[in-house]
């Protein structure tokens, strides 16, 4: 959802919430919020269908990080001061990131990419997440996690940390392949890696999303 329709149905939410309760207007409203909402999840769900296709029929094999969704997107935990009161503790930054998270709907979108790639007899591997983002693709190295930009130890290839995942091959050592475990030996470190190969990240279970 981009910025604009975010307001747009804010506004209509609020102003939904503040009819008198019981009238004619409060329903009206609320069947407007209700058509609203339909419609931007329908944009979304084409979306998803559109990006797990694109991945499919560019990829012959398609790696994924086993993330824990459900745990990201949990509330920041309290945090007390020892006199009765609390502390800051970024809940309401956080707050913003797991908005974010559920309307970018990965496990959805996974789910779409496990079907297509099954359908299209391609393979998904799952992956350790564990320090993707601080192992350069071309040597290996491994960063601070604070380092948002970092210059490898070869030929000079200075790389953004929140880019450079979907280029990283060498989390393929820690891959699970779900349906043969063949699969480990089809990647190769990253100058020597297939242009047909993408990387993206799937916090879904493969099994689970192909048995369904």
């Amino acid at each position: 959802t981009n910025s604009r329709t975010a307001r747009r149905l804010a506004i209509r939410q609020r102003a939904a919430s503040r009819k008198v309760k019981g009238s004619s207007n409060k329903a009206k409203a609320y069947q407007r919020l209700g058509r609203m909402q339909h419609k931007i999840a329908q944009k979304r769900e084409a979306h998803l269908w559109k990006a797990a296709s694109k991945i499919v029929k560019t990829a012959d094999v398609v790696g994924r990080e086993e993330l824990n969704i459900r745990g990201m997107i949990k509330r920041a935990n309290p945090k007390h001061d020892g006199n009765g009161g609390y502390l800051k503790n970024g809940a309401a930054a956080k707050s913003g990131l797991n908005k974010q998270i559920v309307d970018a709907s990965w496990g959805t979108l996974f789910q779409m990419l496990g079907w297509l790639a099954l359908k299209a007899g391609k393979h998904v591997v799952t992956v350790n997440p564990k320090n993707t983002s601080r192992e350069c693709p071309c040597c290996g190295h491994r960063v601070p996690t604070r380092s948002k930009i970092w210059e490898t130890k070869r030929r000079g290839f200075i790389i953004i940390v929140s880019c450079h995942i979907c280029l990283n091959p060498r989390v393929s050592k820690r891959g699970e392949a779900n349906n043969s475990s063949s699969l480990k030996n089809e990647f190769s470190p990253a100058p020597k890696a297939s242009k047909n190969t993408a990387w993206s990240i799937d916090p879904s279970n493969t099994d689970s999303s192909s048995k369904s």
